[in-house]
């Protein structure tokens, strides 16, 4: 009898841990000008250090800012000129050289407000929340470490989706797996 207790009770440690390793995340708010910093603990012996940069928007040199605003495109986060926008995303995973992420993936993300760091699998997923009210938006950058695989962002009012994926190729691939892959078995 007390091996079944046994038993079950380490069953039940383990799903816990399981449960618990798959909802790990931190959330930050982000600066509304400046660098936030995040540091994620990814594995046992890999960090992941994200930090993203967050300037003033450039006013339009235009007269008619209406003209402006449709000539760029979809702003999420704004209806009129938006105050800040995420210059970029820096990215250090275990201690590989740090890399800037396209400008594709946060040019177009206005007035952010936070940000969701979390696991998903291999990768880490970096949710960031922007905008007011009827112009808000949720985008999500699904990370590897060699680089971005794909950006979603979803208006909250409308339901309108846009996603990216991008492409590496596979010479890159390797070459940051195998230095993942023998650092962390460097001892220390």
């Amino acid at each position: 009898m007390k091996k079944i207790l046994i038993i079950l009770v380490g069953a039940l440690i383990c799903f816990f841990n399981v449960a618990h390793s798959a909802d790990e995340h931190i959330d930050v708010e982000i600066k509304n000008i400046g660098r936030t910093k995040v540091s994620f603990n990814y594995g046992a012996n890999e960090n992941m250090r994200l930090e993203i940069i967050t300037i003033a928007a450039v006013q339009p040199d235009a007269k008619d800012e209406n003209a402006y605003l449709q000539s760029i495109g979809i702003l999420f986060g704004r209806q009129d000129m938006p105050d800040t926008v995420i210059a970029g995303i820096r990215v250090e995973w275990g201690g590989l050289a740090p890399y800037m992420l396209s400008a594709s993936a946060s040019s177009d993300l206005y007035s952010p407000n936070s940000a969701r760091v979390s696991k998903k699998g291999d990768r880490v997923l970096l949710h960031i929340s922007g905008g007011d009210g009827a112009v808000g938006y949720e985008a999500e950058i699904e990370l590897a470490p060699y680089g971005a695989i794909t950006r979603r962002v979803r208006h909250r009012t409308s339901g309108y989706v846009e996603t990216t994926d991008y492409q590496h190729t596979p010479k890159r691939i390797r070459s940051v797996t195998e230095k993942l892959d023998s650092s962390s078995k460097k001892p220390g």
